[in-house]
């Protein structure tokens, strides 16, 4: 491991493919963040009135700060760290709005302190030629920066994603793509003529499959480069189409930046701007230091190796234990407690240590499980829930059911999946808390007071099969509104009063 570490550490390549990642990543983040800030009392905003604390608004405005500065490459070594740093604090605060990708953001953000990014078209560049700290011609990097953006970024994410697909009717029916797109709350997209091609889905179904498996497998051979890229590129400009996840299908694009051949940003004239050479300083001046210790250069061939060495093993390590539960799996626990009862206690501390290690993965380096769009979601979601306010809808669905401007993000994962819950998991409770959020901020947005105000609550019926079915999504485009209850605001309270009872309020 430590030969061939060493020896991509020391494969030298060109730094402007890292630059258009970070440029393109660090915008897309910067979008995401500014969206939160955005609706930030929808995110952090405590009951009853969805007041947010100040720490997390001046938190926000820095972390855009910083996400201009790191795009633009200026301080970039300080910017990752506060990048990260910030990303730890917010991320965590919204638990309840966050998914799959808050968790790139965070692998990302800390694969980013250790990579120089900004040799190529950064503010830095122009600073160090300027002070003769180095020359215009250095700017190569090590090809593990390519490499390990690529395997944190998207490898990791497929190679898990995968072991849930295949344990799913809907992939392995090839309508894995399909379903959710012929949903009228996950799509924003009514293209029921693409969706009605059948045989056209079912490939891109188990094309979905087929490349996730052999992605990580082949993305650093050469001759595999252009074939995943335009494939990969394909599918994320699909889902930035069809679903409202863009800054998932952005951040993505930006990742497979790293695959486009170098030689491309040699002949667009654009990202081959000439700069004048100048001889690098002959002896370190106190300049040179100062630039050294601001981006936390000048260390040892032989430490730097080290330290990348420890850091893959750690993230495979993490990765391998997020994504499988051996040794602790049922059927070699079972096979062990038959031969002796003495081993359960082994494999109780062993399944509380590979929990710590997924909580610590998950918290710190965005290494978690990612099943997405898998059967799990579909199964008891036979119902969405919206709001009207003397007879109009609230922003949250359109009268057909597609996602409005409420929901995007880490608010659509949250209000599809934790406010309209499963069927045997929903409660007049929850259902209550998470239409009150929105109801909130809606009236905070149009000013409107809540003492004594009234919402109707409107369902509509989803239809959903794992077999391709022709004209599903017009099917459930066609599905009215229906009258389920009232939300009544009274003295700073909620009140939701439903037609009919939920199975668990009995």
């Amino acid at each position: 491991m430590l030969k061939l570490i060493k020896g991509l550490y020391n494969k030298k390549v060109s730094s402007k493919g890292l630059a258009i990642f970070r440029i393109l990543f660090s915008s897309t983040l910067f979008f995401e963040v500014l969206r939160i800030y955005n609706y930030k009392e929808l995110y952090y905003g405590a009951f009853p009135n969805l007041e947010v604390s100040s720490s997390i608004t001046v938190g926000l405005q820095a972390w855009l700060l910083v996400l201009i500065f790191l795009a633009f490459g200026f301080l970039s070594k300080i910017m990752t760290i506060l990048n990260y740093a910030l990303a730890l604090f917010l991320l965590s605060q919204f638990q309840g709005l966050i998914y799959h990708m808050a968790y790139t953001y965070l692998g990302i953000g800390f694969l980013m302190m250790l990579f120089p990014l900004s040799k190529s078209f950064s503010i830095d560049a122009l600073l160090k030629i300027k002070y003769k700290v180095t020359s215009s011609s250095d700017t190569k990097v090590t090809v593990l920066a390519y490499y390990l953006f690529v395997l944190v970024g998207i490898g990791f994410v497929y190679i898990d994603s995968i072991f849930f697909k295949l344990k799913t009717e809907v992939w392995m029916n090839g309508t894995g793509m399909w379903l959710p797109a012929s949903l009228p709350h996950f799509t924003i997209l009514k293209d029921q003529w693409l969706l009605n091609q059948k045989y056209l889905l079912l490939f891109f179904g188990y094309l979905t499959i087929v490349f996730e498996a052999i992605f990580c497998f082949l993305f650093f051979r050469k001759r595999f480069r252009i074939p995943l890229l335009i494939i990969g590129l394909g599918l994320h400009i699909g889902i930035l189409i069809e679903f409202p996840i863009p800054y998932f299908a952005m951040g993505a694009i930006g990742v497979y930046m790293l695959l486009v051949p170098l030689k491309f940003w040699e002949i667009i004239p654009i990202f081959n701007i000439k700069t004048e050479k100048l001889k690098p300083a002959e002896n370190p001046s106190s300049v040179t230091k100062f630039f050294n210790l601001l981006y936390f250069s000048g260390f040892s061939k032989k430490l730097e190796v080290t330290g990348y060495t420890i850091i893959i093993v750690m993230l495979l390590l993490l990765q391998f234990n997020s994504t499988f539960n051996f040794p602790a799996s049922k059927p070699i626990e079972r096979k062990a407690l038959e031969i002796s009862a003495k081993f359960e206690p082994f494999f109780y501390h062993l399944k509380q240590f590979k929990e710590k290690g997924r909580k610590f993965s998950k918290r710190y380096l965005g290494i978690t499980a990612h099943g997405v769009f898998v059967d799990s979601h579909y199964n008891g979601f036979e119902k969405i829930y919206t709001l009207s306010y003397q007879d109009k809808l609230l922003p949250i669905y359109s009268n057909q059911g597609i996602p409005k401007r409420y929901l995007s993000s880490g608010s659509w994962v949250h209000y599809n999946f934790r406010v309209n819950r499963h069927v045997e998991k929903q409660t007049t409770k929850n259902l209550k808390d998470g239409l009150s959020r929105y109801a909130i901020y809606w009236s905070l947005e149009n000013d409107i007071d809540l003492n004594n105000t009234e919402f109707d609550v409107l369902e509509k019926k989803v239809h959903y099969t794992f077999k391709w079915e022709k004209d599903l999504l017009q099917k459930n485009l066609s599905e009215p509104w229906n009258p389920s209850g009232i939300l009544t605001f009274k003295y700073g309270k909620a009140r939701l009063t439903l037609d009919k009872p939920l199975k668990n309020d009995n």
